[in-house]
């Protein structure tokens, strides 16, 4: 347990029991359910296991966990907080919606978690906005599923499936076969201004960049022309001219960074935005040339 601070406060005294180091995360940890030892070590990277054991017999006096023996045939010892424990969920997720928001890019020695990354949904879930609505939504990250649970009394079947791949870039929904439909070697998949891939009808790719602003800025952006491309108020250039715009937009957005596999979808947002309104008013332009020639 952490040192009194001899203050009749009650934050202090939270800070007395949970303060010390490592103590919030083993909380965050047994937020998702009991957790035997090895499971805490594994889910703790960098943790010593003399340090681990301390911190649980610490938070056990405090009446924040304790540990029981489950019964056959697993027979084995979990940790599990208790219901005073669990009052911690809404400070562990005030406390990420705070570090979100200066927690930058991973750095490439920092460990990933994908279960960390879904720690967002209960902290950023807002109950009076999803009022009466039932859904249940499955998250894919390579080859392990999550499921999210919307229930307003009852269970649903799943209505989005969601695929997530971080820089390991490929897209489950694609046959394997159809390679050029896929990343290259090189972890690089040029598009028609982020978004279009040449002589491929009907599919489109919105917020497929790695940019300074949040994807919804871009993918907002990029709805403008696929709106007017769906209308049939914008037309695309030539597949060979798509090829050749490509390949300027690739040269012109990536000299500027350093090569590595997180940079092969890099852009300038700025630049970026230029350019899509300027292929706006050129595939404008198409259109109404195409419907004055079939006029």
């Amino acid at each position: 347990m952490a040192k009194r601070f001899d203050q009749y406060c009650p934050i202090a005294h939270a800070l007395s029991l949970v303060g010390e180091r490592w103590a919030l995360l083993v909380v965050r940890e047994l937020l998702k359910g009991p957790k035997r030892y090895t499971d805490l070590v594994a889910g703790l990277p960098g943790i010593g296991t003399n340090i681990l054991a301390t911190r649980l017999r610490e938070l056990e006096a405090a009446g924040v966990l304790h540990k029981r023996k489950l019964p056959p045939p697993a027979a084995s010892t979990v940790y599990e907080l208790t219901p005073y424990g669990a009052g911690l969920e809404e400070v562990i997720h005030a406390i990420a919606r705070w570090g979100t928001r200066s927690l930058g890019v991973p750095r490439h020695e920092d460990d990933i978690d994908r279960e960390w990354g879904l720690n967002a949904f209960p902290a950023l879930f807002y109950p009076e906005r999803a009022r009466g609505l039932t859904e249940t939504y499955v998250i894919r990250v390579d080859d392990d599923a999550f499921t999210v649970h919307l229930v307003d009394g009852r269970e649903v079947e799943a209505d989005v499936i969601i695929c997530a791949t971080g820089y390991a870039m490929k897209f489950p929904f694609s046959d394997d076969a159809e390679t050029d439909l896929h990343p290259d070697e090189d972890h690089r998949y040029p598009l028609f201004k982020r978004m279009i891939k040449p002589g491929v009808d009907h599919l489109f790719f919105l917020g497929l960049a790695q940019s300074s602003p949040t994807i919804v800025n871009l993918a907002e952006q990029q709805s403008k022309l696929l709106a007017k491309l769906l209308t049939g108020s914008y037309a695309l250039p030539s597949v060979s001219e798509q090829e050749r715009i490509m390949v300027a937009d690739e040269q012109a957005h990536l000299e500027q960074y350093y090569d590595a596999p997180r940079h092969t979808i890099q852009i300038d947002f700025a630049r970026y935005t230029v350019d899509l309104w300027e292929e706006i008013a050129a595939g404008e332009a198409r259109a109404r040339g195409t419907e004055s020639r079939t006029g």
